[in-house]
């Protein structure tokens, strides 16, 4: 990236203007402090990656007081959805079940071998990517069975690493429809970014992206769906609350796993406590 990018400086001529220093933002040495930091740190469900870390540090020790990020702010939303996706998941996850057990016998019945000690290991790898996974999606707004709730908002000026280390809230959705199966089929995650500037260095004009669904198509963000199996069987007025977390897994710590525990019903009248983990690879 920065040999491409002291390529097409000198190319523009502007090589005694622009400096292109190169180094991880945790070593790199710069002459002074500046008055903006502009990064692209977003993944997946805006956190995927753990990239935010490194632009908080910067930060800390580059950013002169009064000074702005850019984007600013963030925001973490949850819908809920309906969709076809996760009983395709289930019923592949069946298919594969079916298909280990052919694949044995065949192996037992033409080469002697026997390869059952290996089924409950295949049954939770494919267990784990079926219905333990969310998926990459580009939703369409009419997918979607009610408003969304933020779960996190963040100030990119001010915020800590530890405030986006491992992010919880409580959610509450709202469903205005009730699914073509009876039923919510997924939860579905986005973000949405400021580019609004600090309090005491504001932008001109401030712009937003957003990762929502949209009849246009995704970002290559796209949305992160997390299917539950089997679906809510919620409907039309009722109301789903619950808890959302996300931590980093201890073995790679910028992939996630993500945790939703809710109940949903109307009124007074609420079902049991569902508890469903997902990772986001």
């Amino acid at each position: 990236m920065a040999v491409h990018a002291r390529t097409l400086v000198a190319a523009n001529g502007l090589a005694h203007v622009i400096e292109v220093m190169q180094g991880t933002a945790e070593e790199v040495v710069l002459p002074e402090k500046v008055d903006i930091i502009i990064s692209e740190w977003m993944g997946y469900f805006l956190l995927r990656e753990s990239m935010l870390d490194s632009v908080l540090v910067a930060r800390d020790k580059w950013l002169k007081p009064g000074g702005a990020m850019y984007p600013s702010h963030a925001r973490m939303l949850l819908a809920p959805m309906c969709g076809t996706s996760g009983r395709k998941r289930s019923q592949e996850l069946a298919d594969a079940r079916d298909g280990w057990t052919d694949f044995c016998a065949s192996t037992r019945d033409s080469f002697g071998v026997d390869m059952s000690s290996l089924t409950a290991a295949f049954v939770k790898e494919q267990t784990q990517y079926c219905l333990e996974t969310s998926a990459w999606s580009d939703i369409s707004p009419s997918q979607l069975l009610g408003p969304p709730c933020v779960l996190t908002a963040y100030d990119l000026n001010t915020c800590t690493v530890e405030d986006i280390r491992a992010p919880q809230a409580p959610f509450t959705l709202e469903l205005d429809e009730t699914g073509p199966e009876g039923g919510v089929d997924a939860f579905l995650g986005w973000f949405d970014v400021d580019f609004r500037g600090s309090a005491a260095s504001p932008a001109q004009v401030a712009v937003t992206l957003d990762t929502a669904p949209e009849e246009a198509g995704s970002t290559h963000w796209g949305q992160q769906a997390f299917y539950l199996h089997p679906p809510a069987a919620a409907r039309a007025g009722d109301v789903l609350t619950g808890t959302f977390q996300m931590m980093r897994k201890n073995e790679n710590h910028r992939l996630m796993t993500v945790r939703y525990a809710f109940q949903h019903g109307r009124g007074a009248e609420k079902g049991p406590t569902r508890e469903c983990m997902y990772s986001i690879e």
